[in-house]
């Protein structure tokens, strides 16, 4: 988000505030796209888009993205990148006890660490939580199953997903192939 802005900006009828939390998100996804096709195509290179894509939109958006510029990097001549992953996390949580810890360690991130009111900035946070539950659309197997497989953004772009339960004691993986190596 905005640092310092309050729960109000996550609010999903703050259509000012959405319209800015689109284009920031896609900027950033912009940013991790300049900076993967800007190294050598003959190596390996992971980026992390750390967001809060809650929606399938949003989602959709990130991938369709992600394919086009993986088609434009294809169409310079003599250029060969390679396929780009798009591989998203969800993390899924319903123990009390976790979510509580969370919620107290986001005290200390640059949003509320310098709060006068501790009290307040809890409270503030449980309604950024509130706001992201309310708008939350689960992520679904189907939205990253290869489509027909005959478009040149299929061949170079895969998309998966890791479900994480409760701080990993349970991992759902989904159209990650064969390349991926969990030990």
């Amino acid at each position: 988000g905005e640092r310092g802005a309050s729960a109000d900006f996550f609010l999903a009828s703050n259509t000012q505030a959405k319209a800015e939390r689109d284009r920031l998100a896609m900027q950033c996804v912009d940013d991790m796209l300049d900076w993967i096709y800007s190294v050598y195509s003959d190596t390996t290179s992971v980026a992390i888009l750390d967001a809060t894509n809650t929606t399938k939109a949003r989602r959709q958006a990130v991938v369709e993205r992600c394919r086009s510029a993986a088609v434009q990097a294809a169409s310079v001549p003599g250029s060969n990148p390679p396929p780009l992953r798009i591989v998203f996390l969800e993390s899924i949580c319903n123990k009390p006890d976790m979510l509580e810890a969370n919620y107290r360690m986001k005290m200390h991130n640059d949003d509320y660490k310098d709060a006068k009111d501790a009290d307040a900035a809890l409270s503030d946070f449980m309604k950024r939580v509130s706001a992201y539950v309310e708008q939350y659309e689960p992520l679904e197997d189907d939205e990253v199953t290869m489509s027909s497989g005959t478009l040149a953004s299929d061949y170079l772009t895969r998309c998966g997903l890791v479900r994480m339960v409760n701080g990993g004691q349970k991992l759902e993986l989904c159209n990650l192939g064969s390349s991926m190596v969990m030990l």
